[in-house]
């Protein structure tokens, strides 16, 4: 089982590419509406203040037809206030003329404020145009990027696809339907790692009855919190029993108890010794070679 497991295992990482290719592929077009989005937004806002400055043009100018109207009442007023022998009559028509002067003045400078208003406005209106158009240019140099990213992304699925379309029919169907119903309810991940008596998946403590379990690799186990399927990240009894079959250990050192021979047990602690006396033993023999080799060079 424990050989299905690493095949699936393999599977898995080449799954975990294609999950992060597809939430690529997902995450480029959204930058790129982003930027669309901004150049809707602003070619609505220049729109606005389009709007805006002929509003401030229209008004501008209606004031001045205004202006121009009183002037001309006020001319005739003048040449009439010379003709009013009546003193009472005079004074009123001398306040009224005064009143539409100062009238006129105000108006004048109404007109002055929106003239300059809407200078300012066409001038912040032609740096947003500019504005737009490099934002228009990026956008377009954005959009051929992500046509070539995002094929690139398809090819890559594809061939990762195909890697695992490859490795597929090595899995059991009862064990690979049990992956897939894990892997797509869990982003992508159906198995994962038990290492340190823990799930790497969620990090959970794992049962110590359940970790001895898993260093057999005979069965397969799911995570009780996450419920992704575990594959013991280390060496099993039966893996060392066959590695270091013919090799001279330490009589010291019994790397696996067969005390039951149905549930083989190895400890790693006991491996660090011999891994020690390997490394000094395969020193001194390079020494050996090292100092043979100079004799043979200097004859």
């Amino acid at each position: 089982m424990r050989e299905h497991l690493l095949g699936l295992f393999e599977i898995q990482r080449i799954d975990v590419v294609i999950h992060e290719l597809q939430q690529k592929r997902e995450t480029i077009p959204v930058e790129l509406g982003k930027l669309q989005a901004d150049i809707t937004s602003r070619k609505d806002e220049i729109d606005s203040m389009n709007e805006q400055s002929e509003s401030y043009s229209r008004e501008a100018s209606n004031l001045e037809g205004v202006v121009q109207a009183e002037n001309l009442k006020l001319k005739k007023w003048d040449a009439r206030l010379k003709d009013i022998r009546n003193q009472r009559e005079f004074q009123a028509l001398s306040r009224e003329i005064e009143s539409s002067k100062r009238a006129n003045n105000n108006t004048e400078d109404r007109i002055l404020e929106l003239w300059k208003t809407k200078d300012a406005l066409d001038a912040d209106i032609e740096e947003k145009k500019n504005s737009l158009v490099e934002l228009e240019a990026n956008c377009e140099e954005k959009s051929v990027s992500v046509k070539a990213e995002l094929a690139d992304i398809e090819s890559s699925i594809a061939s990762e696809t195909a890697r695992r379309d490859v490795l597929q029919p090595n899995v059991p169907t009862n064990l690979w339907r049990r992956y897939e119903r894990i892997r797509d309810k869990r982003k992508g991940q159906g198995l994962v790692l038990a290492t340190g008596g823990s799930c790497e998946g969620c990090n959970m403590k794992l049962l110590p009855q359940l970790y001895i379990i898993l260093q057999r690799g005979e069965t397969v186990e799911e995570c009780p919190a996450c419920n992704r399927i575990l594959l013991f990240q280390g060496f099993l009894a039966q893996e060392v029993t066959t590695a270091i079959n013919g090799i001279k250990v330490l009589e010291d050192e019994n790397l696996v108890s067969d005390i039951n021979p149905d549930k083989l047990e190895f400890s790693p602690a006991k491996l660090v010794t011999n891994l020690v006396k390997a490394i000094q033993e395969l020193s001194a023999k390079n020494e050996a070679l090292l100092a043979r080799i100079v004799t043979l060079e200097n004859i």
